[in-house]
């Protein structure tokens, strides 16, 4: 299931089907974490989505990204 996160302004899932690498194996393992998750009250989509976001932030911060896409769209006069 996709979920909208509104602090990064887009679209995130870790369905099985949205995984780039598409082996059976990895499919079956992202299930079983997901149900793991699931059974001890965690919700294993908003956990990734957090870790993910988590992890952009980190980039932009180390390379000085925070605010860049609106420095280039007032630089693009828009």
């Amino acid at each position: 299931m996709k979920k909208h996160d509104e602090a990064m302004g887009f679209d995130l899932g870790v369905h099985p089907e949205t995984v780039i690498v598409r082996e059976d194996a990895v499919k079956a393992e992202i299930e079983k974490m997901l149900k793991n998750l699931k059974e001890v009250g965690v919700d294993g989509e908003a956990y990734v989505n957090y870790q993910l976001k988590n992890s952009i932030d980190r980039y932009a911060f180390c390379f000085q990204m925070h605010g860049l896409t609106s420095k280039l769209l007032k630089a693009l006069g828009k």
